[in-house]
């Protein structure tokens, strides 16, 4: 486990951060895929789009009035029609919460560089592909001998 993922986890442990993930870098984010289904006329997702471009994310915008794949795309997504809807990585968001937006973003990135998916107030250690820490080991030898096990497997 690196130990920049152990000291945000105790850091959050003691402080608290509101069940918060920590926030990536802007060159992080940047990394991450973003497709945006809006339309012309919308102002939520006028909204959305112009809070993406002020945070630098790069991100491919589908009108799913104007484009048939991007419409038969958005309804597998989102059946109940609505718009905007962003496929953040995999995760899909239906309308434009700011924070749940910016968590999406910031986890997304956390996941591509490799570094655990740390969530306060829910103790997410997580890397890609790792399974998840067991309450016990948690309970039994704190958050540190437990995060110390999963790094020597």
């Amino acid at each position: 486990m690196p130990r920049r993922a152990i000291l945000l986890l105790v850091t959050c442990l003691l402080v608290g951060c509101g069940g918060a993930v920590p926030p990536a870098s802007a060159a992080e984010r940047a990394q991450v895929p973003v497709t945006l289904y809006t339309t012309r006329w919308c102002p939520v997702c006028a909204h959305a789009r112009g809070w993406l471009r002020a945070r630098g994310v790069p991100f491919v915008e589908r009108d799913v009035e104007s484009d048939r794949a991007a419409a038969a795309r958005w309804r597998q997504l989102n059946r109940a029609g609505t718009v905007p809807v962003a496929d953040v990585d995999g995760r899909v968001l239906v309308g434009f919460v700011r924070d749940e937006w910016r968590e999406a973003l910031d986890a997304a990135a956390h996941r591509r560089a490799g570094r655990a998916s740390v969530r306060c107030g829910r103790l997410r250690l997580r890397p890609p592909g790792a399974p998840a820490v067991r309450a016990a080991q948690v309970r039994g030898g704190g958050v540190v001998a437990a995060l110390q096990q999963r790094a020597r497997r």
